[in-house]
């Protein structure tokens, strides 16, 4: 009755999520309706400058609907896994691509190093997991000069426990040392999420979680 009862929910946020993603991609489309309706008056930039921001609190919105849905499916990963060699900087492009929005709004610039490499995994669920380092970076980024920088290596090469390693590094304001070893634990907002950033706690918790079903191992390190 209990696994019944966790499937039914897990099946009933599957399906109230991509219901939600309709009236947000409706949403979308009538702002760029809206602003490509509005005349070139005094008023124009007024407009344009409210409904970018609106924007940005939809796509706010769509981000804690996808949070929903991988928490729903980490429980039942082998559904959904499916693993196969891809290019490393194709997965990071991936998720740049998909949060250019966020940072181009937040002044981020991402840099890329040796990401010339080839790793098993699953594409979709690897976007994922770079994509919520990406917003958490953005959340803490400086005013300006702000960066976000994706590198990788080879390690240990032609031996039985060879690995590639790759390190998101950017230049935010950094986490106290008493919070790193609980920024992957649920809920954990820590002192940065206290100054009203919108912190849920929920995002590295899903890293780590995801990481640990792959089999990836994860690990944070800062200087505040």
């Amino acid at each position: 009755e209990y696994r019944r009862q966790v499937k039914d929910y897990r099946e009933y946020v599957e399906t109230w999520v991509h219901e939600a993603k309709t009236p947000l991609a409706a949403a979308h489309l009538m702002l760029e309706n809206l602003v490509e309706s509005v005349p070139a008056d005094a008023n124009a930039d007024i407009v344009f400058q409210k409904a970018h921001a609106l924007e940005e609190e939809i796509e706010h919105v769509e981000g804690y609907i996808e949070q929903a849905l991988f928490f729903a499916r980490s429980e039942t990963l082998d559904r959904d896994y499916l693993i196969r060699s891809h290019s490393l900087k194709d997965l990071v492009s991936s998720a740049i691509k998909a949060n250019a929005r966020m940072m181009i709004a937040a002044h981020v610039a991402p840099v890329q190093k040796g990401l010339e490499l080839e790793v098993f995994t699953d594409d979709k669920w690897m976007e994922f997991i770079l994509g919520q380092l990406i917003q958490n970076s953005v959340k803490y980024a400086r005013a300006e000069g702000a960066t976000i920088e994706f590198s990788g290596r080879l390690l240990n090469s032609g031996k039985a426990d060879e690995s590639i390693e790759l390190t998101v590094r950017d230049n935010g304001c950094g986490v106290p040392a008493s919070d790193i070893p609980r920024v992957f634990d649920r809920g954990f907002t820590g002192q940065n999420g206290r100054t009203g950033k919108r912190s849920t706690g929920i995002g590295l918790y899903l890293v780590k979680r995801l990481c640990d079903k792959m089999g990836i191992r994860v690990e944070a390190d800062s200087v505040e």
